[in-house]
């Protein structure tokens, strides 16, 4: 039973619907080559007896529901549904019936341990699905039996032997208790899991539910060639309105040529301002090129900038630029970005950054300072200048790392690129190896790339180093080291401390965060301070001027050390504590820091060089969350101040109680080395989230929904970790692919990749939000992993096949590129092959072995990626497997008639109903109802909404909490049609656009 045309399916049901002559008798006149079709969804034609607790009732689907709650049941217990059918006289047997029937139990050959978290509730040869002619039994299996789409579900019965043309007959569909669960039968067995919920008592009696659903009844001659297959009813609906109207695969609408942007945090500048780089998003259509563009800041003045596209719209029009230029003034001010159709100049900062080369030396100028690379493959940095003076403020700035064992290795980089060439930013990146001192040996490759900006005495270095070995490596020290001239007396002054040290000479010293609440400042031996945490930035000053020195994330990512020494300053990005650990790169892992080295002349205070430090901590960054909402640059999307009352005031107060507006996640966050960036999973079993669930996708949303910069902070976080520690860098991996990531567990690095989990599209929203490339470049190299071990294929789970199916979406939509999309389709259809198409259901055990049945929040994580692909595709299928599953969430996981109340966690008894999910299945069904205007189901989307309001049960940012922005976008939309009653099939997204996909 598979999908074909669904037109002309549907079309040859109603022609077989016609043949059917309703009469007191049900008698038909029909010709023996006619199919005679009963159809159970006329409450009047079939009649519904029971004993014990069964349930009767008919759905959406058109199907007819026998049914057991999870009770106790006798022998003999039933429930039936039965008419009385008669053959016309003029009917030439043989006969067939045919129907379609599915239940939502089914037998394991598991077998559980006594601990064993997975439950069994496992009772074969008590329940059966039976059919009966005036009373005899013609056909019967057992509720435990396969269901589709392991079995067919359409099922042939020869009625021949037991009825006559012309004589009325008994048809019953019932399910029967042959032997009630208080019988003891072979085979029976009952676990509880540890995961579930509902667990029963010494002495509670034997229990199982059972839903069986019957549909499609036909009586036809047995050798019809031609029959029409079993589809929903909606289905119809669905293909009318693809080819009424195709969805692009763009989103928003043009809204003008000018964007107000705000700082998204508090931020204080320095005099001479900081640099800022951030994405903004594009209306579709809007420019062609950034020819034109300008940035004006406080009084309307026009900033110097520099600017890029990061990706464009399906029609070949900016989607996302990067902005790069130095921001100023207060954090209350307004900054405008206007956009010109007609091009024209972009303004150019009046002093530009630049890269010169001569032959293999390259130079980087700026204001404030120049540095040369190229005069030994050692250093990244010769030496660096002051402008206009001939003293070097620095030089030989390399990377040493010594491992456990006493090998050494140094940083030795082979290839020179330049990134940028100004005017506004120029960098260049160096690659190469660690190599052994002592031999030709090498545990893997770095990356070091230099950022100078025109308007910032700011040297940015960014240093990366793989573990491309076979074996786990132990690091005692990781340090980036330069000699440092001094002249006469130096003080230091510990940001954000006013306490000056003063160093006679050339005094030892050093400060430490050997954890995560310890520091200590040491000058010749004695101690000067201590305290909890360091923030990692140190103003090193003499009569000459000053260095300011800095680690990002300084105790976050404990041990930590910075040292000044006879020789200059040693940066550790790792130090080994006494008695502590070392530092443990397994294979195919990465690690990246983020140093500040600023060059400081004598008329920069001491307070600039403070603010100075703190934007590098916290980057600032202009945003304006309702642009870039409108804009469609991250999909549908809406912010919290757009939401209808009670919602907004909910959600707001969700923000402010739980996460003071991303500074505090209520996850017990990792701080270390190698844990900063990621949450725990179990933090009693040391197990990592690893991006469980995407994460990054969530704050991303956060972000997008609140404006708050802090949200973007955590993102960045969560990224970097995710990139350097989770995603496989090295075919010498024991576990996983290069490009493929582990999913959630322990040591970030033990279970190795999951379909479910390898999620990138969190990962691009990072890179349009950031510009960071890195982001992207691993984003794509996992949709390109995907591709090549054809990760999902053959996937057993509804949300295996939602992950990598969602990342395709995401690759496609960044890139365009044909092959995402194609592998995409080839993940539709195995999906398909998993549902069950009459149903619409993805049937699958969660948490007990013997219920198979829909799993709603993971239903929806699957319906989004369809959603997506089917706006880029067009495949008419993705939008019937969508609709599918949100008619089947309606009907086999809500109350009946209670639009919204949806056990949204699982169709498994022993789970308790909970409204956590249904941020995540609300925006799903409001898909479903775009792709219908079926008024029922926007009823339910907005009911589940409501009802998690009312309950004040949204689920946390770090799970499923991704679609969010999308479900408020749906609610601000579709208000207006809240109330309706009969159908809605015009029904058109406040923003969507039409046009034919790429």
């Amino acid at each position: 039973m598979r999908y074909h045309s669904f037109f002309a399916q549907f079309s040859l049901f109603i022609c077989l619907s016609l043949s059917l002559l309703i009469s007191t008798d049900c008698a038909f006149a029909a010709r023996a080559s006619e199919p005679l079709n009963l159809q159970i969804d006329w409450p009047d034609t079939w009649h519904f007896s029971s004993q014990g607790s069964y349930f009767h009732r008919i759905d959406r689907r058109s199907l007819a529901w026998i049914a057991h709650p999870w009770e106790h049941a006798s022998t003999g217990d039933f429930g039936a549904l039965k008419r009385m059918v008669t053959i016309p006289q003029t009917f030439t047997p043989p006969c067939t019936l045919r129907f379609y029937a599915a239940d939502d139990y089914a037998a394991s050959d598991w077998r559980p341990k006594p601990d064993d978290w997975l439950g069994m509730e496992q009772y074969t040869g008590h329940r059966f699905k039976q059919v009966l002619v005036d009373g005899q039994v013609i056909w019967e299996s057992d509720v435990a039996d396969e269901n589709p789409p392991q079995a067919d579900g359409v099922i042939h019965v020869d009625l021949t032997p037991y009825v006559q043309p012309g004589h009325p007959f008994e048809l019953i569909l019932r399910v029967f208790d042959r032997h009630g669960v208080d019988v003891e039968l072979d085979g029976d067995l009952l676990h509880i899991g540890t995961t579930e919920t509902q667990a029963k008592k010494p002495g509670d009696p034997k229990r199982f539910m059972t839903h069986v659903w019957w549909g499609d009844v036909f009586l036809e001659a047995a050798n019809t060639s031609t029959v029409s297959e079993s589809v929903r009813p909606l289905a119809e609906t669905v293909e009318r309105r693809h080819h009424a109207r195709r969805l692009s695969s763009d989103y928003g609408s043009p809204m003008g040529y000018e964007v107000v942007l705000h700082w998204d945090d508090e931020t204080e500048f320095p005099s001479f301002g900081y640099p800022v780089r951030c994405g903004i998003s594009v209306p579709p259509g809007t420019i062609e090129t950034l020819e034109g563009l300008r940035l004006t800041g406080p009084g309307q003045k026009t900033v110097p900038l520099q600017a890029q596209v990061l990706n464009h719209w399906s029609d070949g029009s900016v989607r996302w630029i990067l902005l790069d230029f130095t921001g100023y003034g207060s954090k209350d001010s307004a900054w405008r970005l206007h956009f010109s159709r007609v091009g024209g100049p972009s303004y150019k900062p009046r002093e530009t950054v630049h890269v010169d080369s001569i032959e293999n030396t390259f130079t980087i100028h700026n204001p404030y300072y120049e540095f040369e690379i190229g005069g030994s493959n050692t250093r990244l940095i010769d030496s660096l200048f002051l402008t206009d003076e001939h003293r070097p403020a620095l030089h030989d700035l390399g990377c040493l790392i010594t491992l456990a064992n006493g090998s050494t290795y140094l940083g030795q980089w082979d290839t020179f690129n330049v990134l940028e060439h100004g005017p506004q930013r120029a960098s260049v990146r160096l690659t190469g190896k660690m190599q052994s001192l002592l031999n030709e040996d090498s545990f893997g490759r770095f990356e070091a790339e230099l950022v100078a900006v025109s308007s910032s005495p700011a040297l940015e270095l960014k240093y990366r180093i793989y573990n491309d070995s076979a074996e786990t490596i132990e690091i005692e020290t990781f340090t980036l080291m330069a000699d440092v001239p001094r002249y006469g007396n130096t003080d230091l002054r510990l940001l954000p401390h006013e306490t000056l040290y003063h160093l006679p000479g050339r005094t030892l010293s050093h400060i430490t965060q050997p954890e995560v609440d310890a520091f200590a400042l040491e000058i010749a031996g004695q101690a000067q301070t201590q305290g909890k945490k360091f923030e990692g930035f140190v103003e090193h000053r003499s009569e000459n001027g000053a260095l300011l020195w800095g680690i990002k994330d300084f105790w976050q990512q404990f041990p930590k050390r910075i040292e000044f020494t006879s020789f200059g300053v040693s940066l550790d990005m790792f130090a080994r504590p006494a008695g502590g650990d070392p530092y443990r790169m397994v294979p195919g892992e990465a690690k990246t820091h983020r140093i500040l080295i600023g060059v400081l002349p004598m008329d920069i205070s001491s307070e600039d060089a403070n603010l100075l430090a703190q934007c590098f901590q916290n980057p600032p960054r202009l945003f304006n969350a309702d642009w870039v909402c409108r804009s469609g640059g991250m999909g549908y999307a809406a912010t919290v101040e757009e939401l209808v009352e009670p919602g907004r005031t909910a959600l707001l107060d969700y923000f402010r109680d739980n996460y003071k507006d991303g500074d505090s996640i209520p996850n017990e966050p990792g701080y270390g080395i190698r844990d900063f960036g990621d949450y725990y999973y179990n933090k009693e079993e040391n197990t990592w989230r690893n991006n469980y669930y995407d994460i990054m996708k969530g704050l991303s949303s956060a972000y997008l929904m609140t404006g708050g910069g802090a949200w973007f902070d955590r993102l960045e976080e969560v990224a970097d970790h995710y990139i350097d520690v989770d995603v496989i860098h090295s075919p010498t991996a024991k576990s996983g692919q290069p490009g493929l990531a582990h999913h959630y567990g322990k040591n970030h690095t033990e279970p190795g990749p999951w379909a479910a989990m390898l999620r990138l599209g969190g990962l691009v929203r990072a890179w349009r939000l950031s510009g960071n490339r890195d982001y992207r470049d691993a984003a794509l190299a996992m949709a390109d992993a995907i591709i090549e071990h054809r990760i999902g294929i053959g996937s057993g789970s509804v949300r295996d096949h939602a992950g990598v199916l969602s990342s395709m979406a995401y690759a496609y939509d960044e890139t365009w590129d044909r092959r995402y999309l194609n592998y995409a389709a080839e993940l539709v259809r195995d999906a398909a092959s998993h549902i069950d198409l009459r149903r619409g259901t993805y049937p699958e055990v969660h948490g007990n072995m013997n219920y198979r049945g829909n799993v709603p929040w993971m239903n929806a994580q699957l319906m989004e990626p369809l959603y997506l692909y089917y706006r880029q595709s067009g495949d008419l299928l993705a939008a019937q497997l969508l609709v599918g599953q949100a008619e089947s969430i309606i009907t086999e996981n809500m109350t009946p008639d209670v639009p919204g109340d949806i056990y949204g966690y699982s169709h498994n008894p022993h789970f308790e109903k909970t409204s956590g999910y249904h941020i995540l299945i609300a925006p799903a069904l409001f898909y479903a109802y775009e792709l219908t205007g079926d008024p029922g189901i926007l009823q339910c989307a907005v009911g589940a909404w409501n009802q998690a309001v009312q309950e004040k049960t949204f689920n946390s940012v770090l799970n499923c909490f991704w679609n969010a922005p999308t479900l408020l976008y749906y609610l601000q939309n579709t208000e207006k049609d809240w109330g309706i009653q009969g159908g809605n099939s015009d029904w058109e997204p406040g923003r969507a656009n039409e046009g034919q996909a790429p």
